[in-house]
C-alpha cells in the first residue's frame, strides 16, 4: 500500500475514533467522518466500503499488533505462558481509553473472540506437545481453560482494572496452573 493510502486512511480512523467519543456508531454519518477527518467522502469510499468497514479495520489494527506480540511471546515456549498473559493485560491496561470507546459501541464481543481464538491455538499446541491421546478431554481442557481466560479478561477490562495487570495475572496463571495447564 502506498504512503498516500496509509496516511489517508489513519487520518480517515482517527477521525473516526474521535467521533465515537461523543457519538454512538449509529448516529455518525460518513458527512461527519468526512468533516472530522477534512477529507471528501470519496476520499473515504477509496479506502472503506461503509462505517462499520471502516469501525472493523480499526479493530483489526488495534488488535492486530496485540495479537502478533502475544504469538511472539508464546512462539518462544510454543505454548501459552505467563509472559504473554501479562501482555494481553498489559496491553488492555495501556490502551484503556480507547478500547472503552470502541466496545461503548461495538461490546466487548469482538476482542473477546480475537482473545478466544488465540488462547484455543495456543492450548492446542500445548496438548500436542504433550502427546495427549485423549482428544475428547484434551478439547474439553482447551475451551474451559479458553473461555475462562477470556471470562476473566473481560471481567477485568469491564470492572475497570480493579487490580493490576500484574496481579490478575499471578491469579489467573495460579488457577491455569491448578487446572493442570503448565
Amino acid at each position: 500500500m502506498d504512503k498516500r493510502k496509509q496516511k489517508s486512511q489513519k487520518v480517515i480512523m482517527d477521525a473516526f475514533l474521535e467521533l465515537l467519543k461523543d457519538k454512538e456508531l449509529d448516529k455518525i454519518s460518513m458527512n461527519d467522518i468526512a468533516e472530522k477527518a477534512n477529507v471528501n467522502r470519496g476520499t473515504i469510499y477509496l479506502n472503506f466500503i461503509d462505517k462499520y468497514d471502516l469501525l472493523d479495520k480499526c479493530i483489526e489494527s488495534n488488535f492486530s499488533q496485540m495479537i502478533e506480540e502475544s504469538r511472539s511471546i508464546m512462539h518462544d515456549k510454543k505454548k501459552l505462558n505467563k509472559d504473554s498473559l501479562l501482555f494481553i493485560f498489559k496491553y488492555l491496561e495501556n490502551h484503556f481509553d480507547f478500547l472503552r470507546i470502541l466496545f461503548k459501541n461495538v461490546g466487548f464481543s469482538v476482542f473477546k473472540k480475537c482473545i478466544y481464538d488465540e488462547m484455543v491455538i495456543a492450548l492446542q499446541r500445548y496438548y500436542q506437545s504433550k502427546n495427549d491421546t485423549n482428544v475428547i478431554q484434551s478439547e474439553i481442557s482447551i475451551q474451559f481453560l479458553a473461555s475462562a481466560v477470556t471470562g476473566v479478561l473481560e471481567w477485568w477490562f469491564v470492572n475497570s482494572m480493579p487490580c493490576s495487570s500484574e496481579q490478575i495475572t499471578d491469579k489467573l496463571w495460579a488457577l491455569l496452573q491448578t487446572n493442570h495447564y503448565h
